[in-house]
């Protein structure tokens, strides 16, 4: 039998054992740090310690020599392995952005019957919530930039923000009409919310969203049923005369009249406003109406 040679190094040195694994075998077992080495013999195993720890040395017919320092194999601790874990699942697409289309700052002048110069608005003050109003606006804006008003359409929200009360207004587009000069266009409006503030004299931030600010649908809000009218003077003729409630804002109203013949169309909101809107006979016993913005109202059915 060889003598065997067994060097240990380790610092700071923990209790170690080491025994015979067989007869030409040894193992070195260390509780505390994960660690384990081993070798055949007569090959040297050496593992060094600093400083020398009380080592227990058990063998079954193998013969162990431990030397302070002799150093032919070393066995280093290493760093506790690191687990990555797999990637979660993608998360859920985010909204659809309001961002608006057109943007610009403007004077608001004095002068509503003006066709506004560069960097200006004409109209009047904006009217309380569910009214209607007109403003003119040219294309280029105070800073000098083409803020393309001319593209607006109706159903698009006009935000007017002043600078000096710091007001808000929201009003939908119902109209646009191009100036014949072909500088500035017209921009026929239903007001939706108001702060009521004043914009005539102050300057303003006008910005066009293609849907409601808020990522809402755009519709109009239901107003209230009207009183009923008084009676109409008795007609000389045998002329029908029909009505049709619409409390829920729409921009399709669709009449079955069944009168069977031609007949008058004619719209109100229910405030009793009369209003010119487009309105469609596909057949002598229907009628539809077409609008710019949901609206609610009376369809007045005459034949």
């Amino acid at each position: 039998m060889y003598e065997q040679h067994l060097d240990i190094d380790l610092s700071p040195p923990p209790p170690l054992t080491i025994s015979a694994a067989g007869p030409s075998s040894i193992m070195v077992d260390i509780s505390g740090p994960p660690l384990a080495a081993s070798g055949r013999m007569p090959e040297e195993l050496a593992i060094d310690l600093y400083p020398t720890p009380p080592i227990i040395v058990t063998g079954g017919g193998v013969q162990f020599q431990v030397t302070p320092e002799v150093p032919v194999v070393q066995v280093n601790v290493d760093a506790p392995a690191v687990v990555v874990g797999v990637p979660g699942p993608t998360g859920a697409p985010g909204a659809a952005g309001t961002a608006a289309a057109y943007r610009g700052m403007y004077d608001w002048n004095t002068t509503p019957e003006l066709d506004p110069p560069t960097g200006e608005i004409s109209g009047y003050n904006i009217p309380a919530a569910t009214l209607y109003g007109l403003l003119k606006i040219n294309q280029i804006d105070a800073n000098n930039l083409n803020c393309s008003f001319f593209s607006v359409a109706p159903g698009q929200h006009l935000i007017i923000r002043d600078q000096n009360f710091s007001g808000l207004h929201d009003l939908i587009i119902t109209k646009r009409t191009l100036d014949s000069q072909g500088d500035c266009v017209y921009i026929e409006y239903w007001v939706k919310s108001t702060t009521g503030t004043p914009v005539q004299g102050w300057r303003v931030e006008a910005a066009v969203y293609a849907a409601d600010p808020s990522g809402e649908p755009i519709t109009g809000p239901p107003g209230p049923p009207g009183p009923e009218g008084p009676q109409g003077i008795p007609g000389t003729g045998s002329a029908t005369k029909l009505r049709f409630n619409f409390a829920t804002p729409a921009v399709t109203w669709t009449i079955d009249h069944n009168i069977g013949g031609e007949v008058e169309v004619n719209c109100y909101d229910f405030a009793g406003n009369e209003y010119d809107v487009e309105i469609d006979y596909p057949t002598d016993r229907q009628a539809i109406v077409r609008w710019y913005y949901p609206t609610a109202g009376i369809a007045e059915v005459i034949g």
